[in-house]
């Protein structure tokens, strides 16, 4: 037999238990003595039972295990059953309690106890890790053991949690193997189960700032959507997180993303530059090819707006893009270079002492704007010195006026200006030249209504002007091209104006009303007018009705139109002296004119005959005194003692080809002077041999004591050295109102009509003052001029603005830096200069193409009058000295701004900006001086 706490009771066992119970093994009781002892012996010990010890067994139930114990030390004769109910056990130290059952084995009381014990629970063998089952989770399966008696491995399984990674789960599925294994499937967090984006590939640049890299998305859970995985997954490149800006799925089946990452190797870059040299500007230019364009960006717009470093100076953006003929892009970019402008505002970048800062500039407008209140009132009014940028690519340096700020990344500047320029003189006007030459062959007038002073020119130079031919030979003169060579031109007048005014066309009215009105208003404060005629032209050709062609005649004509269209802009204005054209007598007059911003009118006179006085008779002494008090009582202030011609007061200088058409003039050789005017190859450098004669000694002494201006131009070198020795003694100051100078001339242009050094020297010296003229020649009659402390302007584009501002800055280094104006010669048949650009541009020879253009609304800084110029617009033409030059007085102000483009700065222009005044002090000094 077999019972529950046992295997079978050996033979030994039931041979021993008979002994103990029926006697001997041989069926004989124990011996007497035998027995007492060992009941003796049994009976010294404890008399209670007491548990063996237990015996941990198997589990009943869910948190119950069955432990058992044999029952000892039971009384002789008691029940051990009795015992077993009633005898406790206390197990592991930790539980006491009786026996669920007591349990006979043998000859062995059994007590089984239902024992608490949280490892009669259920558990999970180890788990599997097995696939994903979402983006978040993981699925681990495990098999149910230890599953209690009376509870099914399903139940077990559904109510028993998993601890996997941390994480106490319930299962997710149960189920049976086919070893009747229970199964527990449980979905765990588990970040590694989230997609994730392969090692990425770097692309293409998708912008200027952005590379786009690319990735196919791994780990794609099980029924995922890959391509909204694509979507919501970031991925993360050289620390830079970004999300995809495309996703798609490739033929294998593959989700890829497409990423655009900030990269600055994705910008545009220029190629090694190229040195081009210095340019019109005053700086060095260097050009380059724009590299690595991104796709979507056209070749010029990476141009226009990538920057970078050359010549040391660090620039936003090019000032020019250019597309040569292979299709790649140039960038330009000029940088300050001492080797082509050794002087700029900002070679001393401290401000003068006489200027003041101004705040505000937030880099959308030059320095120039900004001090003259341009485009609003940014506080006081002034001339530009410099500026100084506060913030942006080039902190704490220095800007020059002209530049404006933000287009080199430049964001708050503070301007330095001084006080505005009182304004400038113009010392050699004609414009009344229509009632000159016989009245008819220079068309248009210079006031009244536009349509009938300017109409067209049929009347006066024929059906396409043919007839014109003045202009046609000043034109071959200028330069012959083959477009040139033909005679005539456009004829239209008001409103057409297509061929005139023009910078090459001399028989047209040059100083029309409005458009001296805006010269006005661009600055110009005096002008001498001079009356002028030439009595040769005027007897060859058609002349007005009443009108004799001689020089007095038309210099009374003139006078009185002058006079005329003061009282004609009065009457306009609300009655006398309320106009802005001020004929004025005196120096105060003069300066109370200016000072309320008009226009103060010098009358002279300009003719080779003056007064009517010829070499064949007809004039003394006495009669030169009359009619310099007949002429001083109808205005006129300033005169010329000679004009081309030899005649009574002096000989003429020799400069022209058209002097030996007048008539053959005296002559002698001046090589020895330094003169290389030639008049023709067969003869040395000639020079006139007449100085001032006794009558002009009395012109000139006359002139003095009634306070005018003596204008030494166009005198011989000898009359010019007369005049001076009759004025020096008294301090008397003299004019030379429309110069040249031999210090930059060559060639032809070295002859006595020009001054020299030492000439300017002695005017200077006796508070005289010049005005240079417009039309100075070209390229190879004109150097660079390079004055110790001024700015360098290299004449490579001849004829133009650029070969005047060579003479300019001669003029004020010789005259001390004051008393230079300019004298335009409008209307004198002299010529005007070209444009910089265009069609007619560097008419007199160009060694470079010219790239700085003036920029419209202009900005005007005088004291009085407004603060921006826009373009001069006639009837339908709008005029624009970039490609028209100074082709009527009115762009007066345009060429000025024109000098300030190739590196002119607005204190080498103070001279000419100030020279209105400057002409009214040179006035007042030969009111004071000591008289004759």
């Amino acid at each position: 037999m077999k019972n529950e706490h046992g295997s079978a009771p050996s033979v030994v066992g039931l041979l021993l238990v008979g002994m103990l119970v029926g006697g001997c093994g041989d069926g004989t009781a124990p011996e007497a003595d035998t027995a007492p002892a060992v009941l003796a012996e049994v009976s010294q010990e404890a008399t209670t039972p007491y548990w063996d010890t237990p015996k941990r067994d198997h589990c009943r139930s869910l948190g119950l295990r069955q432990w058992s114990a044999v029952l000892l030390n039971v009384p002789w004769g008691q029940s051990a059953s009795s015992w077993c109910q009633r005898t406790p056990v206390t197990i592991e130290n930790r539980w006491t309690g009786y026996p669920r059952a007591c349990i006979q084995v043998l000859w062995n009381m059994w007590g089984e106890f239902d024992v608490p014990d949280s490892s009669c629970a259920p558990w999970w063998d180890t788990p599997k890790r097995d696939h994903c089952v979402s983006a978040s989770h993981r699925q681990y399966s495990a098999i149910i053991r230890d599953v209690p008696p009376g509870m099914t491995a399903d139940a077990a399984c559904w109510q028993t949690r998993l601890n996997v990674q941390g994480y106490v789960v319930s299962a997710r599925r149960c189920s049976a193997d086919v070893l009747g294994q229970w199964w527990g499937e449980f979905d765990v967090p588990d970040s590694a189960c989230a997609p994730w984006w392969d090692t990425p590939k770097q692309d293409h640049c998708v912008s200027t700032t952005h590379r786009q890299h690319s990735a196919i998305l791994r780990n794609i859970p099980p029924g995922g959507d890959g391509l909204a995985y694509c979507w919501s997954k970031p991925l993360t490149v050289a620390g830079r997180t970004a999300s995809a800006r495309r996703c798609s799925a490739d033929v294998l089946g593959q989700v890829w993303g497409e990423f655009d990452f900030s990269d600055s190797s994705c910008a545009p870059w220029w190629d090694v530059p190229q040195v081009k040299g210095c340019q019109d500007s005053g700086r060095q230019l260097y050009a380059s090819i724009i590299r690595n364009i991104p796709p979507g960006m056209s070749a010029e717009a990476a141009c226009n707006s990538t920057g970078g470093t050359f010549g040391g100076q660090r620039f936003a953006r090019p000032q020019r893009c250019k597309a040569d003929l292979l299709g790649q892009w140039w960038g330009e970019f000029e940088a300050v270079d001492p080797q082509c402008n050794p002087v700029t505002e900002c070679t001393d970048p401290a401000p003068p002492s006489d200027a003041f800062a101004k705040v505000g500039n937030d880099g959308s407008v030059s320095c120039d704007a900004f001090c003259a209140n341009r485009d609003a009132n940014w506080g006081a009014r002034g001339t530009c010195v410099k500026g100084r940028v506060n913030s942006g690519l080039h902190a704490g340096q220095c800007v020059p006026c002209r530049d404006v700020p933000a287009q080199q990344g430049d964001t708050n500047v503070t301007c330095y200006c001084r006080a505005p320029a009182v304004g400038f003189a113009d010392l050699h006007n004609h414009q009344f030249a229509n009632l000159g030459f016989g009245g008819r062959v220079f068309h248009g007038e210079a006031f009244g209504p536009i349509q009938e002073a300017l109409p067209w020119c049929t009347a006066a130079h024929g059906p396409g002007g043919v007839g014109d031919l003045t202009s046609y030979f000043q034109k071959l003169f200028t330069g012959p091209r083959l477009e040139r060579l033909l005679p005539g031109h456009h004829v239209g007048g008001y409103p057409e104006f297509d061929g005139w005014p023009r910078w090459d066309n001399v028989m047209h009215q040059a100083v029309y009303e409005d458009w001296l009105y805006r010269a006005v208003q661009g600055g110009l404060r005096l002008m001498v007018m001079l009356a002028v005629n030439n009595e040769s032209i005027a007897g060859v050709v058609q002349r007005a009705p009443g009108v004799d062609g001689s020089d007095m005649q038309s210099v009374d004509m003139q006078l009185d139109a002058a006079w005329r269209m003061q009282a004609d802009i009065d009457a306009r204005a609300g009655g006398p002296g309320k106009g802005w054209y001020r004929i004025v007598t005196t120096p105060a007059e003069a300066r109370q004119v200016i000072a309320e911003g008009k226009l103060a009118v010098v009358l002279g006179i300009e003719v080779d005959d003056l007064f009517g006085c010829s070499r064949t008779g007809g004039c003394d002494a006495a009669r030169v005194e009359q009619f310099l008090d007949a002429y001083h009582a109808r205005g006129v202030r300033h005169v010329f003692p000679v004009h081309l011609k030899h005649n009574v007061f002096a000989g003429p200088a020799l400069y022209s080809p058209i002097q030996w058409l007048l008539e053959v003039p005296p002559q002698r050789d001046c090589s020895a002077e330094g003169y290389t005017y030639l008049h023709n190859i067969v003869w040395p450098p000639v020079c006139s041999p007449v100085g001032l004669t006794d009558l002009g000694r009395v012109l000139v002494q006359g002139m003095m004591r009634r306070g005018m201006i003596i204008d030494i131009d166009h005198m011989s070198a000898r009359a010019f050295d007369d005049t001076l020795d009759l004025v020096e003694p008294y301090g008397y100051p003299v004019v030379g109102g429309h110069e040249g100078f031999i210090g930059i001339s060559k060639g032809s242009s070295r002859h006595e009509g020009n001054r020299s050094a030492e000439q300017l020297q002695r005017i200077r010296d006796v508070g005289g003052m010049v005005g240079v003229i417009l039309h100075q020649g070209g390229l190879d009659t004109v150097d660079t001029w390079r004055g110790e402390g001024q700015p360098v302007v290299e004449h490579r584009c001849g004829g133009t603005s650029q070969t005047w501002a060579q003479a300019y800055l001669y003029a004020v280094k010789q005259m001390g830096g004051r008393n230079v104006a300019l004298g335009t010669d409008y209307n004198g048949l002299a010529g005007l200069p070209a444009p910089r650009f265009g069609a007619d541009a560097c008419f007199d020879g160009k060694e470079l193409e010219q790239t700085s253009r003036v920029s419209y609304p202009l900005s005007i800084s005088t004291k009085t009058g407004p603060s921006r110029l826009y373009p001069s617009m006639v009837g339908n033409q709008v005029f624009d000295v970039n490609e028209d030059g100074p082709a009527h007085v009115g762009m007066l102000p345009d060429f000025i701004e024109d000098l300030r483009r190739q590196g002119i700065r607005n204190q080498d222009l103070d001279p000419l900006m100030n020279s209105a005044e400057h002409y009214v002090q040179m006035w007042e000094r030969a009111y004071a001086a000591p008289k004759p």
